[in-house]
């Protein structure tokens, strides 16, 4: 990273979760605005995948842009022995297998102690849960700049 970049690092945690009892790389990424699953690791899916009702377009902090209307709903991600559910948005994340957003912090009201790397959430019943994940913590740039366009029919 250079310049402006530098200057705000995101601090993120990464760990190995099962997700629909299978393991997957997570990485808990408070800057990114959706959750994301890698289409590689889409195709272990069981459940079916369902078409949004719009395009998005994503563009990554390389300048690349993309779009998908593909999402899984609801799988179920095993953090800390509790069951907590992600829609995951089908997208070519570089190292990951899956990527938790803002949308899966807001859902599950998480906080994070960067100095302690902790991440508190609430389960559905709303217990609140710490996770401190195995993973080392880096710095990624943000993934911004997310568009949403209705389909043509």
């Amino acid at each position: 990273m250079e310049g402006e970049e530098a200057k705000y690092p995101i601090a993120t945690v990464s760990d190995i979760l099962l997700v629909n009892q299978l393991y997957a790389s997570v990485l808990f990424a408070s800057s990114a605005t959706h959750s994301f699953v890698n289409p590689e690791f889409a195709k272990k899916l069981t459940s079916k995948l369902d078409k949004m009702d719009i395009q998005l377009y994503v563009t990554t902090p390389l300048g690349s842009i993309y779009h998908t209307d593909i999402i899984f709903k609801d799988y179920a991600i095993n953090v800390e022995g509790r069951i907590i559910s992600a829609d995951l948005v089908q997208l070519e994340i570089q190292g990951w297998d899956i990527m938790l957003g803002l949308d899966w912090f807001a859902k599950h009201k998480v906080t994070t102690d960067y100095g302690k790397k902790l991440l508190t959430f609430s389960t559905p019943e709303g217990e609140r849960v710490e996770f401190k994940g195995n993973g080392c913590w880096r710095t990624i740039l943000t993934i911004s700049a997310m568009q949403a366009f209705k389909k043509e029919c």
